[in-house]
């Protein structure tokens, strides 16, 4: 089940949680960002977390674009796990993908909007050339 909330209205962003899949539109920064947490709740601080960072790429777009959030647990037999992060952005031109793995959502989040600015990057300079 996908709930829609806006980025403004905390409270109901919460109360979502317990779906594990939840959109946010973000008018101002005109993207629609659609994260899915598997095997585990996300709180409110990831998903804000991912919102903020995500909407720091909308500079690049002059019409929506759609973003899909995968966060995953892996177990590799230790007590600590590792921590997945997919993000699928649907860009004018086509997707841009990434997936990062690291001990925390943050840092895994952190590099793989760092490697999608970069494609943005390069896809402008191939279509402007």
């Amino acid at each position: 089940m996908t709930g829609t909330y806006t980025c403004s209205n905390k409270s109901d962003l919460s109360k979502s949680l317990q779906t594990n899949s939840f959109t946010i539109k973000n008018q101002i920064s005109m993207m629609k960002i659609n994260v899915k947490a598997i095997h585990f709740q996300a709180d409110v601080k990831l998903i804000t977390f991912i919102e903020e960072k995500l909407s720091r790429l909308s500079r690049f777009f002059k019409r929506p674009v759609e973003v899909e959030v995968l966060l995953k647990l892996q177990d590799n037999g230790t007590s600590v796990q590792e921590k997945i992060t997919e993000i699928r952005l649907h860009a004018p031109g086509g997707w841009l993908m990434d997936k990062k793995t690291s001990r925390t959502f943050e840092s895994a989040l952190t590099a793989s909007v760092d490697t999608l600015k970069r494609q943005l990057v390069r896809q402008k300079e191939k279509t402007a050339a």
